[in-house]
């Protein structure tokens, strides 16, 4: 690949020079005239839930371009509704942005999806397919950083912050010839294929390690380090068999359990002294403290209580957590990580908020090997996730890499900086290691 043979300044210092014969134009000159360009879904209060049937004309919403499928959903309104909504019609060729949750996000409606409608958290547009592909446009949406860029001007804001219609007008495309908008297109489509193809491999081996890595550290706690020891009933549904030698007790017997200290969100900054714990680790900063030493956290409240984390020095435990008072006389790696082993999060109470009960923690029941014992399979987990970590930081930062690879790969063809005419075929590389 190479780059075109001729220039010109595009005006914008931070896009620099694009393709002599590309044009620069602002997306309200490409929609077609009128609401048939750009449309809004309708009121949320014209879709209220009680006038939503199992059959009919389907509603299309958000879920539908995040997940990139148009069967998604069983939300239908019935032929009256329909013809009061039908200007919000979805037909194959528009391009729909979502605007509420992940905002940003486009897709093309594919060909023979059912008669329906769009709702308030869609944005449709429609520009002549033969001066500007709609899939390029979609693709610029998604995954150009120059559209990011502008977005982000406009909007003051992060990545499609206070998305609207004058918003998504005043974008300013760079529109290549059609021919070479389909090569463009062949091209990019055909590289992210292969690199998000590697992506998935490289994130499934993370995925296996991570796997291998809580098995055996639940192999350990639970079973012991010896795999030809004696075994008995434990009497705890959960385990199983547990080494013959290995005692039981409630954890209230080995330790204490307490919750956090309240702090408000003011409090809480993204620099600071003292880290700040909540139910899922560390929150931000503060300038007090109140616990100094190392301790394991468990988390108390939201969809990840039960999880389970390590404070060393001086730290702030909000209320969301709880604060485990571990006995001298036992091992708090083999501890902590017991507790993880527990899922403690099953044991959480229903509600529009999960939490846990101290009360029903410190009544749970746990197998206990000799102080030896744990000391040794501490000592194991140390040493084996270590490996495991190294192995998963080094694939994780490979990942960064392929990630990063792809954005300046896309980001170089859509502004001009490579031509990519007839080169669809063309190999991919990543620091010398061939990627197709």
């Amino acid at each position: 690949m190479k780059a075109y043979p001729a220039y010109k300044a595009s005006g914008i210092e931070w896009l620099g020079d694009i393709p002599a014969h590309w044009e620069m134009v602002r997306l309200k000159h490409l929609l077609l005239d009128g609401n048939d360009g750009i449309k809004i879904g309708p009121f949320g209060s014209s879709l209220k839930s009680d006038i939503i049937k199992e059959e009919g004309f389907k509603v299309y919403g958000q879920e539908n371009v995040i997940k990139n499928d148009f069967t998604a959903g069983h939300r239908y309104i019935d032929d009256d509704k329909f013809l009061e909504l039908n200007v919000y019609e979805l037909f194959s060729g528009d391009i729909v942005i979502t605007m509420m949750g992940t905002m940003g996000k486009s897709k093309v409606v594919p060909q023979n999806i059912e008669k329906g409608i769009m709702d308030s958290h869609l944005i449709r547009i429609r520009v002549n397919p033969a001066y500007f592909n709609p899939e390029l446009i979609s693709l610029l949406i998604n995954d150009s950083n120059y559209i990011f860029t502008q977005t982000k001007l406009q909007s003051r804001g992060s990545i499609m912050e206070g998305l609207n219609s004058s918003i998504i007008k005043s974008l300013l495309f760079l529109v290549p010839p059609p021919d070479e908008q389909k090569q463009i297109l062949d091209f990019v489509y055909h590289k992210t294929r292969l690199i998000d193809t590697y992506i998935a491999k490289k994130q499934q081996q993370v995925e296996r390690w991570q796997a291998y890595r809580a098995a055996l550290i639940n192999q350990a706690v639970t079973k012991g380090l010896n795999p030809a020891a004696p075994m008995k009933a434990s009497g705890i549904e959960w385990l199983g068999d547990i080494p013959a030698h290995w005692e039981r007790a409630k954890l209230k017997h080995i330790a204490n359990f307490k919750s956090g200290d309240s702090i408000t969100a003011t409090d809480i900054n993204e620099t600071g002294y003292f880290p700040v714990y909540g139910g899922n680790g560390i929150r931000g900063y503060t300038d007090r403290f109140t616990h100094n030493g190392n301790f394991i956290l468990i988390g108390r409240q939201g969809a990840l209580c039960g999880n389970i984390h390590y404070a060393k020095g001086c730290f702030w435990a909000s209320e969301h957590a709880i604060i485990v008072y571990l006995q001298t006389d036992y091992e708090q790696v083999w501890f902590g990580e017991l507790l993880r082993a527990m899922n403690l999060n099953q044991y959480s109470l229903a509600a529009a908020q999960p939490g846990l009960a101290v009360e029903t923690i410190r009544n749970l029941i746990i197998p206990i090997p000799p102080k030896v014992e744990q000391q040794n399979i501490a000592s194991y987990i140390k040493k084996q996730t270590t490996k495991i970590d190294t192995l998963v930081a080094a694939t994780q930062r490979q990942l960064e890499r392929l990630h990063a690879y792809r954005t300046a790969l896309i980001s170089d063809v859509v502004t001009g900086k490579l031509d990519v005419r007839n080169t669809a075929g063309a190999s991919c590389r990543l620091n010398g290691n061939n990627v197709s």
